[in-house]
């Protein structure tokens, strides 16, 4: 009597268990078929260019040799068709807009572990290196939230906002909703995810290209502001957070021999020169890369036959035009050709210091200033 009580109370706990995981069990599955449920309805993902950055990354036709990362400047500025053509390999633009470089590693790590990439570009423009101390949940979301489910995902989205960022990235409507949602539903029905189609995602000003490249529309006049809008700390010009990545960047590509290349999008010179502390910046960074003995490939310094911009090469002061684009990708996949074979040495492309690249190599816009300035003398 005593062991058919005991096998019965065994029976009743493990009952009572397989209850329990069955509950568990269906309550994830409500809870995921509700979740998918409220982000079709509700979630504009449609309008999206990051959506296409990370699918086009995921669903890429062969191996991805080389990737650029960075903010809006390498969004607008880098057209990985033109760098293939000039290079030879395979090039992707994996930019996105307000990218900080925690969002650039990753990005990176994801694209790692779909392709081998051999050499990867970093744009270190001082407008995100220099004013970004913290994360920033906004310019992250719009990569995590694309990102397929992973341990470095769910690292990633915790580090950006703790459990409400997780939070958010479950239920990412939460982000970018809309309540006039029936439009929405209709494109998802239809042809909103269909491969190759942009459509949604284009703007007036804006035309999405394919492989992370957008095009941005307009040409800056002579006269346009270029005041600079940011200005630089000199006491910290290069900031702890942007150091630290950095330094997670540089070793993870010395882990899988990728070589790294920290690099800056050329701006219009006006603004270059119109930026307080921009030296001690450009040396910040110069330090950092000597540090950990890669390359700092500044074009903001660059003698102009080895990148040679204009005032119509650029959308505005700090976004190049499609034209601008492609004039500044074939230069730089040119150069970076050269230097990485030893055909060209840094000191052959690049002046020392904006005072010396300003005073024998100024760019269209600063002449155009001082031109204007001796008129009026």
């Amino acid at each position: 009597e005593i062991a058919q009580c005991l096998v019965g109370s065994e029976m009743c706990i493990r009952d009572r268990l397989i209850r329990k995981i069955l509950r568990a069990a269906a309550f994830c599955l409500t809870f995921i078929i509700l979740m998918y449920t409220i982000n079709f309805i509700f979630w504009d993902d449609i309008h999206a260019l990051s959506r296409l950055t990370m699918s086009e990354m995921y669903n890429y036709n062969g191996n991805i040799d080389t990737v650029v990362l960075g903010s809006s400047y390498v969004v607008h500025g880098f057209n990985p068709k033109i760098a293939d053509e000039v290079s030879g390999a395979h090039t992707y633009n994996a930019a996105t807009k307000l990218q900080a470089p925690d969002g650039s590693y990753y990005m990176l790590k994801e694209i790692i572990k779909h392709h081998k990439v051999s050499t990867v570009y970093i744009d270190c423009n001082n407008v995100i290196m220099s004013q970004f101390k913290s994360v920033n949940y906004g310019a992250n979301s719009i990569i995590s939230v694309y990102m397929k489910p992973s341990l470095d995902k769910y690292r990633f989205v915790y580090e950006s906002g703790g459990g409400e960022a997780l939070l958010k990235n479950a239920f990412p409507f939460l982000i970018r909703k809309k309540l006039n949602f029936i439009p929405i539903i209709k494109a998802k029905l239809t042809d909103g995810y269909k491969p190759g189609n942009y459509r949604y995602v284009n703007l007036d000003d804006e035309e999405y290209a394919g492989l992370g490249y957008v095009i941005k529309d307009g040409v800056m006049k002579d006269d346009d502001n270029y005041e600079s809008i940011w200005d630089i700390d000199p006491s910290e010009p290069l900031t702890e957070f942007s150091r630290y990545n950095l330094k997670r960047i540089a070793d993870l590509c010395r882990e899988n021999n990728i070589r790294l290349v920290l690099m800056t999008v050329p701006v219009a010179s006006e603004m270059v020169r119109r930026t307080d502390n921009v030296q001690v910046y450009i040396d910040a960074v110069q330090a950092f890369a000597d540090e950990n003995n890669i390359e700092y490939h500044n074009y903001n310094l660059a003698r102009s036959r080895y990148c040679l911009m204009k005032i119509s090469d650029y959308s505005d002061k700090e976004h190049l035009n499609d034209t601008g684009a492609a004039n500044f990708t074939r230069q730089f996949m040119q150069t970076e050709t050269a230097l990485a074979n030893g055909t060209l040495t840094k000191a052959d492309v690049f002046y020392d210091s904006i005072s010396d690249k300003m005073e024998y190599d100024p760019g269209e816009s600063v002449r155009y200033y001082r031109d204007l300035k001796d008129k009026h003398e």
